[in-house]
């Protein structure tokens, strides 16, 4: 097998999450470069002075690195006193980059103005505020019900208060659905 084949045994051993499977294909790939790719996990600055094959070496350490780290491990949800997404709010208050949702928004409300309702599915709603500011902004809308999805804990809560709360201020009501992402059941 030629040194593409090992590596893309090794990307569907990660996919797979196969330990053995992903060690194997590493195992042949390091057979067939010369490089071995354990090491590379801690310390990729080292490839970058071998000339011969890094880009091989490199990808077969990140597969690595991706199947060794688990799924608890989701920065999303790692609790480390201050919650991703409001770390993601407080970047989209000062990046120009991080307005997408309000732009997305510019482009919606076109067709709801001048409807009575709506169905919003939402993909990692966090807060519900780009759904809110959605509420909000929606001339004639009479009620909206929103399909909340995300990974954290307590943000369908948080989205179900928010969108609730733009509801109560534009007299539209919220009928809000949420699931998490990953959870059982």
């Amino acid at each position: 097998m030629d040194i593409l084949g090992h590596l893309q045994d090794a990307a569907r051993a990660a996919e797979r999450c196969d330990h053995r499977a992903l060690d194997a294909a590493l195992s042949h790939l390091t057979a067939a470069t010369g490089h071995a790719t354990d090491h590379l996990t801690e310390r990729p600055a080292d490839l970058l002075a071998d000339a011969d094959l890094p880009l091989v070496a490199y990808y077969a350490g990140a597969l690595r690195s991706r199947l060794e780290r688990s799924a608890h491990r989701n920065l999303y949800l790692l609790d480390e006193g201050t919650p991703q997404i409001d770390l993601f709010y407080l970047m989209a208050e000062h990046l120009p980059f991080m307005r997408a949702p309000r732009l997305a928004n510019d482009a919606l409300l076109p067709y709801l103005h001048g409807r009575s309702a709506a169905t919003v599915l939402a993909f990692g709603i966090g807060h519900g505020r780009q759904e809110a500011d959605l509420i909000e902004r929606a001339e004639g809308l009479a009620e909206v019900t929103v399909y909340g999805v995300d990974v954290a804990p307590g943000s369908l809560d948080l989205a179900r208060a928010t969108l609730e709360g733009a509801g109560a201020r534009r007299g539209v009501a919220v009928d809000f659905r949420g699931g998490r992402h990953g959870a059982a059941g």
